[in-house]
């Protein structure tokens, strides 16, 4: 996983290819649209890094006293009533609506349904860091998510936290 840019950087030629015949692609150039595989390329590759984060966390995971699950399936019509009680654990409230933070991943103690942290994973910092902070921050305003944690995963692809001597 400490080498996951470099993985990323030796599928991105066939990647693109790939997309470039796919049925999609084709479709778009039926229609006289131009393909953009790049584009294609960048979603794939953040879907893909969260997937790993994932897995890497699912491994390290070894009681059942912690579960991780993809935030998305926390936006499907129909939960589990463990997930939809860790649904309402983790709403922010905007005066009379309630909106779930941006979370790639959410880590909750399944027998309280208890949300511990919720995690971002982005491959570049760009303007996401501030959109984690911008979450922690609504969290950290109401006394029932005040004790959410948020992390911030990233390949740091643009070099944005690195410093030159």
């Amino acid at each position: 996983y400490l080498h996951v840019s470099e993985i990323f950087e030796e599928a991105r030629e066939k990647y693109k290819r790939e997309y470039l015949g796919s049925k999609k692609a084709q479709e778009l150039i039926a229609q006289g649209k131009t393909p953009d595989p790049e584009q294609s390329w960048k979603g794939f590759k953040g879907k893909n890094f969260e997937k790993l984060i994932f897995y890497i966390i699912q491994t390290e995971l070894t009681s059942d006293k912690v579960k991780c699950i993809l935030g998305a399936s926390l936006g499907r019509k129909k939960l589990s009533e463990e997930l939809s009680k860790v649904h309402r654990n983790l709403i922010v409230r905007y005066g009379k609506y309630g909106i779930l933070p941006d979370a790639d991943l959410v880590i909750y103690e399944p027998p309280t349904c208890k949300v511990m942290g919720i995690i971002s994973c982005k491959i570049t910092l760009r303007e996401r860091i501030a959109q984690t902070a911008y979450w922690k921050l609504k969290l950290a305003s109401d006394p029932a998510t005040m004790h959410i944690k948020g992390w911030f995963v990233t390949t740091d692809e643009d070099g944005d936290l690195t410093s030159s001597p």
